[in-house]
């Protein structure tokens, strides 16, 4: 019997916070940061070993219930975009995160990921849901959790990323799983980001899908990564060894002489002095680095060119955007980068990291996390949607986009979105470049 339809409804409900949102915090104002991020839908899952301590039914109630308390703290996720788009209506009459429990009586997660193997996280996560449903960009938070026969659980989250980013969702996620596991030592979000960051921009992110063609995973484990170090011939971090490498693929298997490369900067670390991690929220830009073959393709020259990229968003250029002039200071960031995209601007690459989240700290009192993927809204045809929004395969919005996360046992994992032309001489020149690098692995072996 097909894995898609081997399973059973547990059920279906919307859950509330524990006690209602109080008056004045009914309405959450979001910050300009969240009105320029995009409408789409991310979408991950997050798979756990075998569950042994106690039953499925206990184990969903128990979830439900703190994932109730946590709702209080991160009211925000219950509740719903207003329709100008400039904050977040927390009213008890609509509020809610959608909570599905299915179970797979008699397959287990190996079964499925024999029958599906990477495309496991997208058929879950698309288990009764139906193209045009509303729901997909109604709620800011939904939650999916699927039993299997082996005993093995996992959780599907999706968030809209016009609410939080994938910073703000991490934290979120350990303090439901610390409530859950029942810790009382939960700290509460910080919701500084709209006073810090004033919404005077009245302006929307508005990004085309595009036509995507093939999404590969690839795991760099330890001695890859150290390999990679080396090669670089100085001190770079794991990611930017990765992401320099990846790089320097790309560049082979593109006709281009040149590339310019977005790479994604957590802004709470940039600001001076920084800002706390619980800050609840967007805040984040992309750092722009040109790279041009004849200039040098070595690994480390590349390193260096992504980290003084990155090093430029400091400070000062986080300080301009803050408080009543910001909108100001944030056009003149976006003017610099216009300008140098109009001077440089050939193939693009796009670089986001999730690496350093601490995911894999999470234990919701069954277990670490074995291993936790990305999805996207796969229906089975040709069509995917994303956000409420169709596109063609892929993860996101972009051609050439790269998600990096932690890997298991302390490796990166990259997803990497490329076109069919240029995916042989990429995986080719990846091959040779680190040859430690494993295309597609099993992760269900812990």
């Amino acid at each position: 019997m097909s894995g898609i339809i081997d399973y059973e409804i547990i059920s279906s409900e919307i859950i509330k916070p524990s006690y209602p949102t109080p008056s004045h915090l009914k309405v959450y104002k979001l910050s300009m940061f969240d009105r320029l991020a995009d409408s789409w839908v991310v979408p991950f899952l997050l798979y756990f070993p075998c569950n042994s301590r106690e039953k499925f039914a206990a184990l969903s109630g128990r979830l439900k219930d703190s994932l109730s308390v946590a709702l209080t703290r991160f009211y925000p996720l219950a509740g719903r975009i207003s329709e100008d788009g400039g904050s977040i209506n927390c009213d008890r009459d609509v509020e809610g995160v959608p909570f599905k429990v299915f179970q797979y009586r008699s397959r287990t997660l190996s079964d499925l990921y024999q029958e599906y193997g990477d495309n496991l996280s997208n058929r879950l996560y698309t288990l009764e849901e139906k193209k045009g449903d509303g729901d997909l960009n109604t709620f800011i938070l939904r939650i999916k959790l699927y039993g299997f026969a082996c005993g093995r659980v996992a959780i599907s989250t999706a968030f809209l990323h016009k609410a939080l980013d994938g910073s703000a969702m991490a934290y979120f996620l350990k303090s439901w799983a610390h409530i859950a596991g029942g810790c009382n030592d939960v700290v509460s979000p910080n919701y500084i980001l709209s006073c810090l960051f004033p919404d005077d921009t009245q302006e929307e992110v508005t990004t085309e899908m595009c036509s995507l063609d093939k999404m590969v995973k690839y795991v760099f484990d330890r001695d890859a990564i150290s390999s990679l170090q080396s090669k670089c011939g100085e001190r770079v971090s794991r990611v930017m060894a990765v992401c320099a490498v990846i790089l320097k693929c790309f560049m082979a298997a593109s006709p281009n002489e040149s590339m310019l490369v977005s790479n994604i900067v957590n802004l709470r670390r940039r600001a001076q002095p920084p800002l706390s991690e619980d800050c609840f929220g967007n805040l984040f830009t992309s750092a722009l680095a040109h790279a041009v073959k004849d200039d040098g393709t070595e690994l480390g020259f590349l390193a260096k060119k992504l980290r003084g990229s990155v090093t430029g968003i400091d400070g000062e250029y986080v300080g301009r955007m803050m408080g009543e002039n910001g909108a100001d200071g944030y056009r003149r960031n976006v003017k610099t980068k216009e300008e140098y995209i109009a001077d440089k601007g050939e193939e693009m690459l796009f670089f986001t990291s999730w690496c350093g989240f601490g995911l894999y700290d999470l234990d919701f009192g069954f277990g670490s996390l074995g291993w936790f993927s990305l999805a996207r809204l796969d229906f089975g045809d040709d069509d995917e949607m994303i956000g409420g929004r169709l596109c063609t395969d892929g993860l996101g919005p972009y051609l050439n986009h790269v998600w990096l996360g932690d890997g298991q046992c302390g490796g990166v994992e990259a997803l990497v979105t490329i076109g069919d032309d240029h995916f042989p001489a990429f995986d080719g020149r990846l091959k040779l470049e680190a040859a430690a690098v494993t295309r597609n692995p099993n992760p269900f072996h812990y």
